[in-house]
C-alpha cells in the first residue's frame, strides 16, 4: 500500500480494515491488550491456576490485601482486574507461558479459541501452506 493510500485510509477512519488487517495486524476489540482480552473472555480460571502454580496459593490474596492498603477499593475491583494487575507487576511473559500450557494441556480444542484469534491463525496456516508446502488438517 502506497503512502497516499495509507493517508487516505487514516483520513477515512478505515485504518483497521484498509491498513492493519491487509498487513497481518489484527487489533483486539475495545482497546484491550492480550492479557486483559483473555481474562475478560473466559480464561480467568487459567490465570488463577497459573498464579497458584508459579507463586503459591496465597500470592494473589496477599497482593490484593497489600494493594488495598495502598489503593482503597482495590479489593472490590473485578477479579479480572486484580489478576491483570498482579500479572503485570509479577512478569507477564512468565504467566503467558503457563496460561498457554493450561489452555492447551488436553490438546487444542478449537471451541476454546476466541473468534478474534481465528482469523490470524487461519492466515498463519495459509501462509505456512503456501510458503512451506505444509498441509494442515482438512485443507
Amino acid at each position: 500500500m502506497c503512502i497516499r493510500d495509507r493517508k487516505r485510509a487514516l483520513q477515512s477512519g478505515d485504518l483497521v480494515t484498509d491498513v492493519l488487517i491487509p498487513n497481518d495486524c489484527y487489533p483486539l476489540p475495545d482497546g484491550l491488550n492480550f492479557e486483559r482480552f483473555l481474562l475478560y473472555n473466559g480464561f480467568l480460571k487459567e490465570y488463577l491456576q497459573a498464579i497458584d502454580d508459579l507463586d503459591g496459593s496465597e500470592a494473589l490474596n496477599n497482593y490484593v490485601h497489600q494493594r488495598e492498603k495502598d489503593t482503597a477499593g482495590f479489593s472490590r475491583r473485578p477479579k479480572e482486574e486484580q489478576v491483570y494487575e498482579y500479572v503485570r507487576k509479577h512478569g507477564k511473559p512468565r504467566f503467558a507461558r503457563r496460561v498457554a500450557e493450561l489452555i492447551t494441556q488436553n490438546g487444542t480444542d478449537p471451541s476454546k479459541i476466541p473468534a478474534e484469534f481465528q482469523r490470524p491463525l487461519e492466515r498463519v496456516k495459509t501462509k505456512a501452506e503456501m510458503i512451506l508446502g505444509i498441509r494442515y488438517g482438512n485443507s
